[in-house]
């Protein structure tokens, strides 16, 4: 018999192979107590507990979190470059605007 080390990693192995997804979503259409086993997914005997794949899936929601972090980031500090550059831009073509020229007649530095 196996111990339950080993029961918890064919478990795992078993629920990333269904997909979060899909363990979320039979989760949520057959509810029951904690302690019920999950017998639908591809799993052999014995099967986990409900318990432990809802923990499965936050657990593996929180990696998915962690892993999006820098992105996140990376994107917001982008989007506030954008704005201020289109900021800029538009700062300076209603000031050309309001003294009376025209943008193609602002002289260019170089």
């Amino acid at each position: 018999m196996t111990d339950s080390g080993e029961d918890e990693k064919r478990w795992r192995a078993g629920l990333r192979l269904a997909g979060r997804g899909a363990v979320v979503q039979y989760l949520h259409a057959h509810p029951g107590a904690p302690g019920d086993p999950i017998s639908d997914l591809p799993l052999h005997p014995p099967y986990p507990s409900r318990e432990f794949c809802e923990k499965w899936c936050d657990q593996s929601e929180l990696e998915l979190a962690k892993g999006y972090g820098g992105v996140i980031v990376l994107a917001t500090l982008l989007l506030v470059a954008l704005m201020s550059l289109a900021t800029c831009s538009l700062s300076s073509y209603l000031d050309s605007a309001s003294s009376g020229a025209s943008p193609s007649a602002v002289p260019v530095q170089q």
